[in-house]
């Protein structure tokens, strides 16, 4: 199948005062159509650089130098023109963000908030067309008396309205690729598990493909098709879902694992067989390695299909005889 978005040997760095600073390391990451991607990680790990780099937002809040390349089907985003990355955020990708009431304009009302956002993705349509479009959004997205709450102001709504609301200016696009950055975080768990089964009704109703930022494993696991476990700028892990729960391979994963209460800590047997099953692929005598480690930013290697762990580089500096 052909890969919606592919990172490629992805650096993202932020200007200072001091030059720039690194904060995303050389990620490569890939989502398919119609597939929820999770992004997981405490908080600094690059979640959200990751998901801004995409659309290119990161740009729009302070100086930004990127290396490497983010393909949308075989295009490179970080070659667009500012009317090509336009067409891009307005047509292909859009974002859901943790805190509506910032999204929100509180001095417009969400039905002008709505249709205006429907128009500017459509300029061929009428008022009339896009005022229709803005009620159906809003019923696919679980708003109930649509009508009235076109002329409702955003305070005048719930976290949880507002939220949907949010979802619905997202779906005007009509996009392939929605991202959702800690978009039920600030949400209570009973409107939170609503959001969740909202985004797997877009996913199973529009073949929308999902990029779900959250620190919360737990959610991962009730949404998401593949997790990807990142720290530091890195991505460390990456699994099926259900792999990444029963058969967790990275230490940082497993800590992240154990920091959860109640959550059924995943066996380690696995681990031990792995060893015990590895062959040996060489002897040496007399061996010296200078630790270079600290110094090699890793790469993902598959451990098992669909499984990749960041494993160092081997140095290339040694002594003695290897057989």
């Amino acid at each position: 199948m052909e890969e919606l978005i592919r990172l490629e040997d992805l650096n993202v760095s932020f200007a200072t005062t001091n030059g720039y600073k690194p904060i995303i390391k050389g990620i490569n990451l890939s989502i398919q159509p119609g597939e929820i991607v999770g992004l997981v990680g405490e908080s600094g790990s690059g979640k959200s650089v990751t998901a801004r780099s995409i659309v290119r937002l990161n740009d729009e809040r302070t100086l930004t130098d990127y290396e490497g390349a983010i393909y949308y089907k075989e295009d490179n985003i970080l070659d667009y023109s500012p009317k090509q990355l336009r067409q891009f955020r307005q047509g292909v990708a859009s974002m859901v963000f943790q805190d509506p009431m910032s999204s929100l304009n509180p001095l417009m009302t969400i039905g002008k908030q709505l249709i205006e956002a429907i128009r500017m993705a459509d300029t061929s349509i009428s008022q009339g067309q896009a005022r229709e479009k803005a009620l159906d959004l809003m019923n696919r997205s679980g708003l109930r008396r649509a009508e009235q709450l076109l002329d409702a102001l955003p305070h005048e709504l719930s976290g949880g309205m507002q939220q949907r609301i949010m979802i619905a200016i997202a779906l005007a696009k009509d996009p392939v690729l929605l991202i959702a950055d800690e978009a039920t975080t600030a949400l209570d768990v009973t409107i939170q598990a609503q959001i969740l089964d909202l985004f797997k009704e877009i996913q199973q109703n529009l073949n929308t493909a999902f990029l779900f930022i959250t620190h919360d494993l737990t959610i991962a696991q009730a949404l998401c098709d593949r997790i990807v476990v990142m720290k530091d700028g890195h991505i460390l892990e990456v699994a099926p879902t259900e792999t990444l729960f029963t058969e967790p391979l990275h230490p940082y994963t497993l800590q992240l694992f154990s920091a959860i209460p109640g959550l059924k800590q995943p066996q380690r047997e696995h681990i031990q067989r792995m060893k015990e099953e590895a062959q040996q692929t060489l002897s040496a005598e007399n061996l010296i390695i200078w630790d270079l480690a600290s110094e090699q930013p890793g790469v993902l290697s598959e451990v098992t299909p669909g499984h990749e762990l960041l494993v160092q580089h081997q140095s290339n500096q040694a002594k003695g005889d290897i057989r």
